[in-house]
């Protein structure tokens, strides 16, 4: 008799159990059914929003070479034409075609060379990139696109009071010599700086 109750007290739970299961699982299917789907707009290119995002950050670190096809007021891209720059900035150009025929292009070693064909760069010499940036500057540029590893080794280091003004996007082949940049950066930072390492 205690045998039989038993039983009937199992089954009794598992009846329970499964009305319970089955009552949740219908009632998660009415609740999705009655939630308002809002679709996110992902961008084509993740680029754009790490472009974005880094404003205030110091060093980010990018696999890609990819640069971001977006305007950002009147565009110069500066080249680095030391020695060292040569194979990073053939792989960028490459990478960025597009990009490099919708805005002006200037190199710079201790000299300012303007609207330049990468494929005519000759790259040698040393580096006065502060010289670059306030012509830049003077020249009415917002944004300034630089392709250097900031190893600046002549002149004075010293950012004119409209290039502080403007936005100023670095990509550098490697993570950057401390040593050697430290003060570069510390003055580019009075500028609105975002840097760009390329594994």
């Amino acid at each position: 008799m205690r045998e039989g109750k038993n039983k009937n007290t199992l089954i009794n739970v598992m009846v329970f159990m499964v009305s319970f299961l089955l009552f949740g699982a219908i009632l998660f299917l009415f609740m999705m059914s009655n939630v308002e789907v809002q679709y996110i707009e992902v961008a084509q290119d993740p680029i754009h929003k790490v472009v974005d995002e880094i404003v205030e950050v110091n060093v980010y670190n990018q696999e890609s070479p990819i640069i971001p096809v977006i305007r950002q007021g009147n565009e110069l891209i500066l080249i680095d034409k030391s020695g060292s720059m040569e194979e990073f900035i053939t792989d960028i150009y490459k990478n960025n075609i597009e990009f490099f025929k919708m805005n002006d292009v200037w190199a710079f070693d201790t000299e300012v060379y303007k609207e330049v064909l990468i494929d005519n760069v000759v790259f040698s010499g040393d580096t006065n990139l502060f010289q670059a940036v306030n012509q830049a500057a003077e020249e009415g540029y917002e944004t300034i696109w630089i392709c250097s590893d900031l190893e600046h080794n002549t002149g004075d280091i010293e950012l004119s009071d409209l290039a502080k003004d403007i936005q100023i996007i670095v990509y550098s082949p490697k993570i950057l010599n401390e040593a050697k940049t430290d003060i570069v950066v510390a003055e580019l930072q009075k500028a609105n700086l975002s840097i760009i390492t390329i594994n």
